[in-house]
């Protein structure tokens, strides 16, 4: 029992460190807007696709397939970046793109022009760089702790995103999932 407390204490003050790391706790918050953002339209990208802006299933299937493999392959591409601009420049340039994204889903209203927008693979930039810096923030000995404290925020924001998200387009209509992910990331960036 002694060594169960004495470890659990351990942890407690680990966590306790890693949120009192002002920039690990600054880049959580900024990540969990992201994120919930993204999550909102993610969530809800097939009934907005298919029922708001009249999209047959057969061209979501397509979008989807097509964002899920320019998604993967960008990965190839990311960690030269990072290593290039810094994790900080890679990680702000992938959120003005989500937001200009999410900008330009609500204006222009139609299913094409989403479907390409909606392909543009952008998550690699945001989750490879958050990443990153999460590790640097962090001391050697908390890298794991680190990392483990962004996944939480991460969660954590998907759940609001989508509840939110979801709570407001049943009382406005599905037109404001990509403003309500746009606010989001309005606030990520400010």
């Amino acid at each position: 029992p002694r060594a169960r407390i004495g470890w659990l204490a351990g942890v407690i003050q680990d966590l306790v460190a890693l949120y009192e790391n002002p920039r690990l706790l600054r880049l959580c918050l900024v990540a969990f807007f992201l994120y919930a953002g993204n999550y909102v339209v993610w969530g809800f990208f097939s009934i907005y696709f298919v029922e708001h802006l009249g999209a047959s299933v057969r061209m979501l299937r397509y979008t989807l397939a097509i964002s899920a493999v320019l998604g993967i392959s960008m990965y190839v591409f990311v960690g030269p970046l990072v290593k290039r601009f810094g994790a900080r420049v890679v990680l702000t340039t992938g959120m003005v793109c989500y937001g200009a994204m999410y900008a330009a889903m609500g204006a222009m209203q139609s299913s094409l022009a989403t479907a390409v927008i909606f392909a543009f693979p952008l998550y690699g930039l945001t989750n490879v760089s958050a990443n990153t810096l999460a590790a640097e923030y962090s001391s050697v000995s908390q890298r794991g702790g680190g990392l483990g404290v962004l996944s939480g925020t991460i969660a954590l924001s998907t759940i609001a995103g989508l509840m939110l998200g979801g709570a407001l387009a049943d009382r406005w209509g599905l037109q404001v999932i990509p403003w309500v992910a746009f606010g989001f990331l309005a606030v990520a960036l400010a």
